[in-house]
């Protein structure tokens, strides 16, 4: 099998098919999408506190900044650094970091929340299902490099 990223001296070196290149740069807008009311929103942002609303509250106000900031500059590395073909090891952080967010993201509107679910022959199932294995693979990928 092809691998998407592999270390070398120069960094990660990248080698995407355009699909995947595309799939990668269609995740900021899919976070973006995210609603506050779904459950992808909360698994994005658990509840920290859950026996202490108050302190769950104080929690988000004193985070939600710093969060958000964070998750722009994530999100807006990699649509800056997709076209490369070597990424540092902190752009690499970024993709992880948002590929990781979109899996989030897509498997609580799958309604999957056990482990195991990979498991599971692919075959006939939603595009979401697929989407998520593929970014699932490119995710142990870039990790695999950055060790």
């Amino acid at each position: 099998m092809r691998r998407a990223f592999r270390r070398t001296v120069r960094g990660i070196a990248v080698r995407l098919s355009p699909g995947e290149v595309e799939i990668l740069g269609a995740l900021p807008a899919l976070l973006l999408a995210v609603d506050p009311d779904e459950p992808a929103a909360d698994r994005l942002d658990p509840t920290v506190y859950p026996d202490d609303p108050g302190a769950d509250a104080a929690y988000r106000d004193l985070t939600r900044g710093m969060l958000e900031e964070a998750r722009t500059r994530d999100r807006s590395e990699l649509a800056v650094t997709l076209g490369n073909d070597v990424l540092t090891t902190e752009e690499a952080d970024a993709w992880l970091r948002v590929i990781g967010e979109a899996r989030l993201v897509l498997a609580a509107r799958l309604g999957i929340d056990e482990d195991g679910w990979e498991r599971h022959a692919a075959g006939d199932e939603p595009v979401e299902m697929s989407l998520l294995r593929l970014l699932g693979a490119l995710q142990e990928d870039l990790v695999s490099a950055l060790l």
